[in-house]
């Protein structure tokens, strides 16, 4: 995928995409995740017990984990 700017939202569509149809593992290397649509594909994906790790940005992972009760 390129970046192309001003494809912000497509972006975001395709990538949430690729994560909703994931099924064992999801390895992340993004300091900052701001997408509403990408945080919200990776709370389903988490809640499906999918196993998500690598480089993020850890408070506002957290956050996500606090909503779902994961912590």
């Amino acid at each position: 995928m390129d970046f192309v700017p001003g494809d912000g939202a497509a972006m975001d569509a395709n990538i949430a995409s690729k994560i909703s149809k994931t099924t064992k593992e999801i390895m992340l290397a993004s300091m900052v995740i701001s997408s509403g649509t990408v945080l919200g594909a990776l709370v389903d994906a988490i809640e499906r017990s999918v196993k998500v790790s690598g480089v993020y940005d850890g408070p506002e992972m957290n956050q996500v984990l606090k909503r779902l009760g994961k912590m």
